[in-house]
């Protein structure tokens, strides 16, 4: 097959809307759930962007320190009856040890690197004082690619303390999993295809 041809037949395959699409994850709410002993002034926000991306904004004051916090990360879908069930992920990290490097569990590194990228915590154990997450989104080179559909990503906070377990409250994230919009044009593509048949009637 020639060149000409190939790119021809690229070009009706795109314009008819069968180019594959990549799946984006969209936050749709969020919820923050604490004791007014721990922290005070908590509020967690969802503001959509456009039609494929939102952003969450969670601030809230720490009162105590938490010397040593053990995260319990739950993944929830959403079936068909409005239910959210378990799904795929269900595991426990100290993020401390992840913070320190004394763990490298992947879920908790996915974790610390999005604090990183979106968060004022930047340093070890302790943490105390004002927390926030500013223009937080859900990063596809973090995530596999799921099944499109409605999810709830769960944090159960803890703060360990010899034999103790102290709950310190939880952190919900819901967002939907759905197919990437791309125009009908596809001017992009087309664009690049009618240059390289340019390219090849120059030789």
């Amino acid at each position: 097959m020639s060149l000409k041809i190939f790119l021809i037949l690229s070009l009706w395959i795109c314009w008819q809307g069968r180019c594959s699409t990549k799946t984006v994850y969209k936050f749709t709410y969020a919820e923050c759930c604490t004791y007014t002993n721990i922290a005070t002034n908590v509020t967690c926000l969802i503001k959509a962007i456009n039609w494929s991306k939102a952003i969450a904004k969670i601030d809230m004051y720490l009162i105590r320190p938490l010397k040593n916090i053990s995260i319990h990360f739950k993944l929830f879908k959403k079936d068909y009856a409005n239910q959210y069930k378990p799904f795929l992920i269900d595991v426990r990290f100290n993020l401390c040890d992840i913070i320190s490097k004394r763990n490298y569990l992947v879920y908790g590194t996915i974790v610390w690197k999005t604090m990183q990228r979106f968060t004022n915590v930047n340093h070890s154990c302790p943490l105390i004082g004002h927390l926030y997450a500013r223009n937080m989104y859900l990063d596809d080179i973090y995530l596999p690619s799921f099944p499109l559909g409605f999810y709830k990503i769960l944090f159960n906070v803890n703060d360990v303390n010899r034999d103790q377990i102290e709950d310190h409250g939880s952190i919900a994230l819901f967002f939907e999993a759905m197919e990437e919009r791309r125009s009908k044009t596809k001017k992009g593509q087309i664009s690049n295809i009618y240059y390289m048949l340019s390219e090849e009637q120059k030789f």
